[in-house]
């Protein structure tokens, strides 16, 4: 039958996932937790997912163009190793579908790719420019798991044995410093700000709870058993407990459980100002990969 292409369709977000799932290449371990993780978002159909690119070899899905933020002008592209000759028509679609418009009205579009990988020569070809490195960090859970200590009057808890929905809500919307406060659960508030609505798997994320019963920090973790790799986000400490050691605490907590279930390595992509703090408790930056830029009138 050959190669095919057609746009996102019902069924296609667990079949992404499985297709990440059984792949033989190590760089997909993230590609799959964090699809499951995006994909689950209450954000998620402010991605255009109707407008989400699929190409497919005898029903296998083989690459993949999405957006990687609500708004134009940053994409995604998945590209099965094996099929590097398509890099050329994903680029192409990209560019076509996702591109944005800068202050003086030129498009432009910034696509990360890993540094060797089969998209970079792509890059070069149609003019785009290396720019900054990316930051996504790797913990393996074959290194030892530190125990932290933590003031006294403070406990570290799963999610699962203290869930509550308005503490976990407080705790986010005020740690990212959100204006106005906390909405309730059914709410009309932008969707990329609904943290403590997603799905979590309870039992591996982490909470530090203060003397006085709030969330002082919360470490959300995303599991996937296939691949056996685990994602943080997101991961966010009350303003006045902070310099502590409670995220650090909430971290290798949840770390534990995800090791206990199968998982041997922890993935999180931080933004600039924690990614030193990060490498500061033991992650590293196993692989290399750039944002590449292209503007056009």
């Amino acid at each position: 039958m050959g190669i095919t292409f057609r746009i996102l369709k019902d069924g296609d977000i667990e079949k992404i996932s499985h297709s990440l799932g059984k792949s033989k290449y190590e760089f997909n371990n993230i590609g799959k937790v964090t699809w499951d993780c995006f994909s689950k978002h209450p954000c998620f159909k402010m991605f255009h997912p109707e407008k989400i690119g699929i190409w497919e070899d005898d029903g296998e899905i083989v690459g993949r163009v999405s957006l990687d933020s609500p708004w134009y002008g940053d994409a995604i592209i998945y590209a099965n190793p094996e099929y590097a000759g398509l890099c050329p028509d994903l680029l192409q679609y990209a560019e076509s579908t996702f591109a944005g418009t800068d202050d003086n009205g030129n498009r432009y579009l910034n696509i990360g790719a890993s540094e060797g990988g089969v998209l970079q020569a792509s890059l070069e070809a149609k003019g785009y420019t290396k720019g900054d490195e990316g930051r996504t960090l790797t913990y393996s859970l074959s290194e030892p798991i530190q125990d932290v200590p933590i003031p006294v009057g403070f406990e570290i808890k799963s999610l699962q044995e203290v869930y509550n929905f308005k503490k976990l809500n407080d705790l986010l919307w005020r740690a990212f410093n959100y204006e106005g406060e906390p909405p309730a659960y059914d709410d009309e508030v932008y969707l990329p700000i609904k943290h403590a609505w997603l799905d979590y798997r309870q039992e591996i994320c982490s909470v530090a709870v203060a003397p006085d019963g709030s969330y002082a920090s919360f470490c959300g973790m995303w599991l996937d058993t296939d691949t056996k790799a685990a994602f943080i986000e997101p991961l966010a400490t009350a303003e006045k407990y902070r310099h502590q050691g409670l995220a650090k605490a909430c971290i290798y907590e949840s770390m534990k459980k995800c090791k206990e279930l199968g998982a041997n390595i922890v993935f999180v992509a931080p933004d600039e100002e924690p990614y030193p703090w990060y490498k500061s408790i033991g992650f590293k930056q196993t692989s290399k990969s750039y944002c590449w830029s292209k503007s056009w009138k």
